[in-house]
């Protein structure tokens, strides 16, 4: 049976009928609209990407649909390519792995001015059944965060909580936690961790993905970290930082570039952070680099290849990604997206009980987009091979194929199913294990405008690297609504649940979650998320009850927050004289966590001390001529001074230049 269905997908794969997913490009789709309301069909049109002066053509159907599959996250402008429509233009913002939906009305001719892209819109995806909060680089950037880890910025969404060395999902323990850089995986083997995550200069958008996962995804059994790096633009911009804690006697140096190698074709970005901090009297030094070229070919294709360093500091780290892709776009219809990938962790300074760890990884993945009315079919092949061990020791590999719909099926519902296949090696060349993986998801926008969006869905999730010959597997299902509040804000309340399965025993998570968005330009910028649940996990070996995982935390609370302070010219406060001269353009950011403690024991029911924690940080922005911008910071973390995890109270003065 697993041959005649192999043979089937790899036969959808290989004529193109349908198409593979892209894990971080998005969907636009929606009607052309004549002035009186009626559909516009065969309406010719050209969607142009700002940043880059990279454009499509595309024609509405008979019904005056349209769907444009496969786009990158950016500003985009729509325009009239025709006589018929000659005049038109409208702009729109895509995020990461968004699926838009934009009806285009003819006749009424939008401002093309750059004030016109409204980014505090919060927009709510009516097609996806898939749990998503997405976290944009600019906004990561404001915080203040201990580290500039990109790993904090992971824990504002709701169902996540810290681990020893990443982060746990929705009940799934941290080495199933899936890592991907610009479509590539970036997951040191059996570790659960990021191999050469970026500094947050050079992270657009990031994405975290907590249940409903369609079909493309696979890899790893949990949820998965969708991130998208900077790349140059036709405006060359540059910028560099220094951050310095006296207490800690720590340091962070760094910036970054990036514009046109040749006007609307070839750009270069770039980033590099120096971080030196003082432990136990020892000096330790890390590094952080990326770059990133991306050329832009005939009709469309784009070319791109990126490379992540991360070095040091302690343990000695060594973390290389290496990832190319290329995009093309054959017909209006069908996108290509082929992508390869490298990556490798060491540890060379490990304590003597530990031995020397390396870890190897390589990835092939093909993708087809095709999209014919109401639907976006998907289907893809990808492979990985994988190893342990610095000694020569044999590389393990996997392979799987997947088939995934997302279909319109009337007006305010939307249906999506798909299947995955995982060939998962369990020894090196001499064993698979085959495993179907099914999807299956639903999204009904209730009102007309969209506002309010009830989804659902249910998944099997494999990880494609068996754990002591044993391929672990997650079962994860959820429900919930979203609405949208205002422009600028959305609300969203879940129900989730995870069983797992060949995990050394069988795991059970259930949560109910909730999430509250603002975005906004000139007032308050926050997410804020809140997780009450139970994880709990029954021994294979043990005759007992379950009990707590030890990573479980009933309560969870986090919240981040970027305001601008009312001061400064047409401001409440100080807006005359030398005041609104001092005092104008500041901000205040913070960031807010409240976590309950783990369980030492079962029974009884006793839990370990509760996390509390405030960072505040104080920001003053001075804007120079040629638009320069100095950038003063005042941070302080653990504001309370309150022992968490064995670190008090410190501080942090930052400046950043950016021009």
């Amino acid at each position: 049976m697993f041959a005649r269905i192999a043979g089937l997908l790899s036969f959808v794969v290989l004529v193109a009928a349908t198409a593979s997913a892209q894990q971080y490009r998005s969907h636009l789709r929606g009607s052309v609209l004549a002035a009186d309301g009626t559909p516009a069909a065969g309406t010719v049109l050209r969607i142009t990407t700002e940043d880059t002066g990279e454009s499509r053509r595309f024609v509405s159907d008979g019904d005056g649909r349209y769907v444009l599959a496969g786009l990158l996250p950016g500003t985009y402008r729509i325009s009239g390519d025709d006589d018929r429509s000659r005049g038109f233009a409208v702009r729109t913002q895509l995020s990461v792995h968004q699926d838009l939906e934009l009806d285009l009305r003819l006749g009424v001719v939008a401002m093309t001015a750059a004030a016109d892209v409204r980014d505090i819109f919060v927009p709510i995806d009516r097609h996806t059944a898939a749990l998503t909060t997405r976290i944009n680089g600019d906004f990561l950037l404001r915080l203040p965060l201990d580290g500039r880890n990109l790993l904090d910025g992971v824990l504002f969404a709701p169902g996540v909580a810290p681990g020893a060395s990443g982060v746990t999902i929705n009940g799934s323990f941290e080495q199933f936690t899936g890592y991907l850089l610009d479509g590539i995986y970036d997951i040191a083997s059996g570790v659960g961790i990021s191999v050469a995550r970026p500094q947050i200069d050079a992270i657009r958008e990031m994405e975290v993905r907590t249940s409903n996962l369609d079909a493309s995804f696979g890899r790893t059994a949990g949820g998965q970290v969708n991130i998208i790096t900077r790349s140059g633009t036709n405006r060359a911009a540059a910028g560099a930082f220094g951050f310095l804690q006296p207490d800690e006697d720590a340091s962070q140096l760094g910036g970054s570039a990036g514009g046109p190698l040749r006007v609307d074709q070839t750009f270069a970005f770039g980033a590099y952070q120096h971080t030196r901090q003082d432990e136990a009297l020892v000096k330790r030094d890390g590094h952080l680099l990326t770059g990133r070229v991306d050329h832009i070919a005939h009709r469309s294709s784009r070319l791109a290849a990126r490379y992540g360093l991360d070095a040091g500091a302690a343990f000695d780290r060594r973390g290389h990604n290496l990832g190319g892709s290329f995009h093309s776009v054959p017909s209006t219809s069908i996108t290509n997206d082929v992508r390869a990938g490298f990556s490798r962790l060491t540890f060379g300074d490990l304590p003597d009980r530990v031995p020397s760890a390396e870890s190897t990884a390589y990835q092939v993945a093909n993708a087809t987009t095709w999209s014919s009315g109401p639907h976006i079919v998907t289907a893809g092949a990808e492979w990985y091979g994988f190893s342990r061990g610095g000694d020569g020791e044999r590389m393990s590999s996997s392979w799987a194929l997947f088939v995934q719909d997302e279909w319109r099926t009337f007006p305010s519902i939307s249906l999506s199913g798909g299947l995955r296949l995982d060939a998962i090696a369990l020894q090196p060349d001499l064993e698979r294990e085959n495993s179907l993986s099914p999807r299956l998801g639903v999204a009904w926008a209730v009102d007309r405008e969209a506002r309010t969006v009830v989804r659902g869905g249910f998944g099997v999730h494999r990880q494609s690297e068996a754990i002591q010959n044993v391929v672990p597997r997650i079962d994860g299902w959820s429900l919930s609504m979203q609405r949208q509040i205002g422009r600028s804000r959305a609300f969203e309340a879940a129900y989730v649940a995870s069983r797992g399965e060949n995990l050394f025993g069988s795991t059970r998570y259930d949560a109910l979650q909730l999430e509250l968005e603002q975005r906004s330009e000139d007032g308050i910028s926050a997410l804020a998320s809140y997780t009450y649940g139970e994880w709990t996990e029954d021994l294979a070996a043990s005759s007992s009850k379950p009990v707590r995982v030890p990573l479980d935390s009933r309560h969870r609370l986090s919240m981040a927050f970027a305001a601008a302070l009312p001061f400064g010219e047409e401001r409440r406060w100080f807006s005359k004289g030398v005041t609104a001269t001092v005092f104008r353009d500041m901000e205040l950011t913070g960031v807010f966590t409240l976590q309950t403690g783990p369980p030492i024991s079962d029974p009884p029911d006793l839990q370990g001390p509760s996390h509390r924690n405030i960072d505040i940080g104080i920001l003053k922005n001075v804007v120079l001529r040629d638009r320069r911008t100095l950038q003063f910071r005042l941070e302080t973390f653990n504001l309370t001074d309150r022992v968490n995890w064995l670190r008090g109270r410190r501080y942090q003065l930052g400046a950043r230049f950016l021009f």
